[in-house]
């Protein structure tokens, strides 16, 4: 009886040793499999990560604020993947992508970042009476491409629009200031292929006659003039050639612009 007891007993030890040696398998085996699906600790060198690299590109122009929003709307929809962004207090353009995109990036930079073209506009204009001339204006303004120059010259003239009575007070005089004399604004906009020109010319004056509204109210002479077209640079350019109603005088508008080196 005893030979039986201990033949049953050993196979009952060799499956306990064998639930042990699974139990103390099993931690081990986790902890493999973790550490094979666990992301590896990044060795990049400082500025690159796993989305690539990054730089900052330094303008040599300062730029106004829309001109800047232009070169980073350029940069990002030529580089729709790469991070980009303006750092106004430094004048630069921080890139964050690939090594490839960041070198385009540079590329467009250095094509972005130039000076604007200056030009000088001269504008004349010639009033004639009777076919004859009468009197030439000319007038020079140095305008940067892509920003409106304007330019005023004449004298401000007052007029009486009504008169106030407040309660207990002596009356006092509404006076309004219009501008009479020559008024120019004018918008360049510089490209490889042309040069287009927006100019606005106004010019008023005082008539010899009165209204009959005031005793003192004048009338004021006006011509007005909006143009948009193509220029080459060196070659005047007719605006407009005007009768001036009710009078023998004729006016031309011209403008002749030079890159200013």
């Amino acid at each position: 009886m005893n030979i039986q007891h201990q033949g049953s007993a050993q196979p009952a030890l060799q499956r306990s040793s064998a639930l042990i040696a699974l139990l103390i398998a099993c931690p081990l085996l986790a902890l493999a499999a973790h550490a094979q699906t666990a992301p590896a600790i990044s060795n990049s060198a400082p500025g690159e990560d796993a989305a690539g690299s990054y730089q900052t590109l330094y303008l040599s122009q300062k730029l106004q604020f829309l001109d800047a929003n232009d070169v980073v709307t350029d940069l990002r929809n030529m580089i729709p993947k790469a991070k980009i962004y303006y750092v106004a207090s430094a004048n630069a353009v921080s890139v964050r992508g690939t090594p490839e995109e960041i070198a385009f990036a540079q590329k467009l930079v250095s094509d972005l970042d130039r000076p604007r073209k200056m030009y000088r506009l001269t504008y004349t204009i010639t009033d004639s009476e009777a076919g004859k001339p009468a009197s030439t204006q000319h007038l020079s303004i140095i305008a940067l491409a892509g920003v409106k120059t304007s330019f005023k010259q004449g004298r401000r003239i007052p007029l009486v629009t009504g008169d106030v009575k407040p309660n207990g007070s002596s009356p006092s005089t509404q006076v309004q200031y219009v501008d009479v004399g020559l008024n120019i604004e004018a918008t360049i906009a510089s490209s490889l292929q042309s040069v287009q020109l927006i100019s606005r010319v106004e010019q008023t004056s005082i008539a010899d006659d009165v209204s009959g509204i005031g005793a003192q109210d004048p009338i004021i002479h006006q011509t007005k003039l909006d143009h948009a077209s193509e220029i080459v640079p060196g070659k005047p350019l007719t605006l407009a050639s005007l009768d001036i109603l009710g009078t023998t005088h004729r006016e031309e508008i011209a403008v002749v612009a030079e890159l200013v080196p």
